[in-house]
């Protein structure tokens, strides 16, 4: 319970349509940094509307923390809306490292809404080789 409360402290814009999406899909409990979080996976029935995305990535990229708690956050995120492809792309451009954005752009597919445009991410990876690493584990699920 404590949880919750700290999660709708730290997104109140997002606990209306989490909410909302809750009652619409079957809750599922993942570990982000070894805290357990109920979401749900690969059941998103409409994307994040652009109001809600955009005050999320205001508060985001006014975050000046480490990438690890930037990663949690949009993982919580992620975990409780349903982001486009485009959307985890301009997530990517928050982070200052590398191999953090590959870790959310791996995370993020379970996630996303449109999986069939999830290349568009793709543009938010500094590199070929890192698209590479996410496309490999994409295979592999």
């Amino acid at each position: 319970m404590t949880r919750n409360i700290l999660f709708i402290a730290t997104f109140p814009f997002l606990f209306t349509t989490m909410a909302s999406a809750q009652n619409a899909r079957k809750p599922k409990t993942v570990v982000v940094e070894n805290k357990k979080i109920t979401t749900t996976r690969n059941s998103c029935t409409e994307p994040c509307s652009n109001v809600t995305f955009y005050e999320f990535m205001k508060h985001f990229k006014e975050h000046n923390g480490f990438d690890s708690e930037k990663l949690r956050e949009a993982e919580m995120a992620a975990g409780g809306d349903c982001f486009t492809s485009k959307q985890i792309r301009i997530i990517l451009s928050g982070f200052t490292y590398e191999s953090t954005r590959i870790e959310f752009a791996k995370f993020a597919y379970d996630y996303v809404y449109d999986k069939s445009d999830f290349a568009a991410v793709k543009e938010g990876l500094h590199n070929a080789s890192s698209w590479d690493e996410v496309e490999e584990y994409i295979k592999h699920r």
